[in-house]
């Protein structure tokens, strides 16, 4: 995979394959919210065992050092829709 500024960005595109699909696509992240520092906002998963266990929450995407303590929790993502783990 290629390393850079959108390494490991969410996008939604085409599900058809090359050639035959209708060419969309779209950053997945262009309406989330925005933290503290005026950056966008990352999308993260609670991994703790508990109630939100799965949940999707959106956090400050600066180093854990330098972070804003920016949190919002996330709408609840389709069933049908595939977001990586």
């Amino acid at each position: 995979r290629k390393q850079g500024a959108n390494h490991q960005r969410l996008f939604w595109s085409c599900s058809r394959g090359a050639g035959s699909g209708c060419g969309f696509f779209q950053w997945a992240d262009n309406d989330f919210p925005e933290c503290c520092h005026g950056k966008r906002s990352v999308l993260r998963r609670v991994l703790k065992m508990g109630p939100n266990n799965g949940r999707y929450f959106h956090a400050c995407p600066m180093s854990k050092a330098a972070q804003c303590g920016f949190f919002h929790w996330a709408k609840p993502v389709p069933p049908d829709v595939k977001v990586p783990l």
